[in-house]
């Protein structure tokens, strides 16, 4: 009914016990034999929808046979999961990858990570949406032995007091170096593209408060993506650099959220789709109510600090109940199980998440979850204030060029952002008053530009134009 262009299955396409076959892990001819059969019926599931559009898959630690992954860069485990690693032979991770990706366009680096591990990581442009899929578990730094003890789990801290700078560390890894500095490079591609998206396993956060049936209360999760802290602010910010929507899933709890870097709402939006059958579930309970949100709105939403003190920006969510009925359907309804939608409007340069419970007639209005649909501007700063606006480019002809602005440095230049604008005319605008920018504008497909060098932003009053003609 909903007939998507693409579909994205962003992890845990199946757990260990999927099926009621239970899980083969040694040795590794009947693991692979056993990972094929799970494999198989994920295909099968799905078959109605892949059949006749394309798809894209990424695994997760499930996918892996982990209950959480932090695979230090293809590294065996060698002790707790905490600690860190592969517990699978690589052989059969690498059939996993296979099996996954291997319809994908070809990595942007296919050189192996340790145990000759492949990687996937790499863009995908269709229809004229450029998408970066990344692998957000298989270099992240494990929390055990780096940062300070527990008291428990290695994962998770239940001390309301901690203070999660203390695990704010240097040299601790998200993305890894490689794909991070891809990130950056992406952003700046528009090649066929009037928008992007990034696709990866779990939203860049820490947003559940409450985990699991028996109702934990964790101050933090070094599971989820807002940790580590400096890696993370390091990919958010290289999201934003081209407006850029994260779509990812693994949290069992539905929400679209604004990242922030230094502010609330100063980096893009990010959805995190709702499991289709979720068994652990996790839900939001901040202790206080949302600041400057919108009127009418649950206290739920609007400003928050995130678990790992990154500003967080609450546009929707959906709780599961506390005590979910018994038996299938009505259990999976009850936990917030469901499927989601991206709508990405290259002619609006905006975007819209909808978000549906598990079994909802999705062709009747009314029956998404509380708070969605929900629309956001692509292009629009939000929290991320200008300072300053360079001169104005005015586009004619039948023309869309690519702008991208750099400030520069004694390092050389940066990339502030880069945006194919819509429309005869774009202002482009800087977030700091002073220093020296460069403005390039054109074709990237025919590697044709115009640059323009040393301009200074000003803050107010009339900054002057440039005139670009097809």
């Amino acid at each position: 009914k909903l007939d998507p262009d693409l579909v994205a299955f962003v992890g845990d396409q199946f757990y260990e016990q999927s099926g009621g076959y239970g899980v083969v892990r040694k040795p590794v001819e009947a693991a692979l034999l056993d990972y094929l059969r799970k494999w198989y019926l994920h295909g099968w599931t799905w078959r109605d929808l892949t059949r006749d559009r394309p798809s894209v898959a990424i695994p997760d630690d499930h996918d892996v046979y982990q209950g959480n992954i932090w695979g230090e860069s293809g590294e065996p485990r060698k002790g707790t999961q905490e600690a860190g690693g592969y517990d699978m032979d690589p052989r059969w991770v690498n059939m996993v990858h296979r099996t996954h990706t291997s319809h994908h366009p070809d990595p942007a680096d296919p050189t192996p990570v340790k145990q000759g591990i492949s990687q996937f990581y790499g863009a995908l442009t269709y229809g004229r949406v450029s998408f970066a899929i990344l692998a957000d578990r298989m270099y992240k730094s494990a929390p055990e032995g780096k940062v300070p003890p527990t008291g428990g789990r290695g994962d998770h801290v239940k001390d309301p007091t901690f203070d999660p700078k203390v695990a704010d560390l240097p040299n601790l890894q998200l993305l890894g170096d490689k794909q991070t500095q891809f990130l950056r490079d992406w952003a700046a591609d528009w090649r066929g593209a009037d928008l992007k998206a990034v696709l990866s396993q779990t939203i860049f956060t820490g947003m559940a408060t409450t985990h699991g049936a028996e109702r934990m209360r964790l101050r933090v999760d070094y599971d989820q993506n807002g940790w580590p802290q400096r890696a993370r602010n390091e990919a958010v910010r290289a999201i934003r650099s081209c407006f850029a929507v994260h779509i990812a899933g693994d949290q069992h709890l539905p929400a679209v959220v604004r990242y922030g870097v230094d502010a609330h709402g100063d980096a893009g939006v990010a959805f995190a789709g709702p499991a289709v059958n979720v068994t652990y579930p996790r839900w939001w309970e901040p202790n206080e109510p949302g600041k400057n949100r919108k009127p009418g709105t649950p206290e739920n939403t609007g400003d928050f600090a995130d678990s790992f003190n990154h500003p967080l920006t609450v546009l929707a969510y959906a709780n599961g109940k506390v005590e979910p009925r018994r038996g299938g359907m009505e259990n999976l309804v009850d936990k917030a199980s469901g499927l989601g939608v991206v709508r990405l409007d290259k002619a609006g340069r905006s975007v819209t998440f909808e978000c549906w419970p598990l079994g909802a007639d999705v062709s009747r209005p009314g029956t998404q979850f509380p708070g969605w649909p929900v629309t956001v501007s692509l292009l629009d700063p939000a929290g991320r204030k200008p300072a300053g606006k360079l001169p104005a480019i005015n586009m004619k002809g039948n023309i869309q060029p690519v702008v991208q602005v750099y400030r520069e440095g004694e390092a050389g230049r940066e990339l502030v952002y880069a945006l194919r604008p819509a429309g005869e005319r774009f202002e482009p605008f800087v977030f700091e008053a002073g220093g020296r920018y460069t403005v390039r504008v054109g074709n990237p497909d025919l590697d044709q530009w115009r640059e323009f060098k040393n301009l200074q932003p000003v803050a107010a009053g009339d900054a002057g134009s440039i005139e670009v003609k097809a």
